[in-house]
């Protein structure tokens, strides 16, 4: 493919042509917007990789790629915080760190 010999104008132009036969080529937006962000054009590549994470919130590397974009545009403040897995839920669902451990919660401390 493209990325190997670093010809990311002649990727883009595919993976637009791709998208003109198929809008909803996921795979294709998340490439475009990595081609645009290895080819030097992070403003184009923010807007699809925006649009990817949050059609796709658990496509790590579009995650990834978006925070790549938004450092080369100096936008860090605008990046998404992390979302703790326990952030917003109820206190019934969490555990005690021991939980799962292979301890009794009220195991000596030494």
């Amino acid at each position: 493919m493209y990325w190997k010999v670093h010809r990311y104008q002649d990727a883009q132009a595919e993976l637009k042509e791709a998208l003109k036969l198929d809008t909803g080529f996921k795979e294709a937006w998340f490439y475009l917007g990595d081609a645009y962000l290895n080819g030097e054009k992070p403003d184009e590549a923010a807007k699809i990789l925006e649009q990817v994470a949050k059609d796709d919130p658990g496509n790590l590397r579009a995650h990834l790629d978006l925070g790549k974009a938004y450092d080369k545009l100096d936008r860090c403040t605008d990046a998404p915080r992390p979302r703790n897995r326990l952030e917003g839920g109820s206190e019934s669902r969490r555990r005690p760190l021991s939980a799962g451990l292979a301890l009794p919660e009220t195991a000596p401390v030494r």
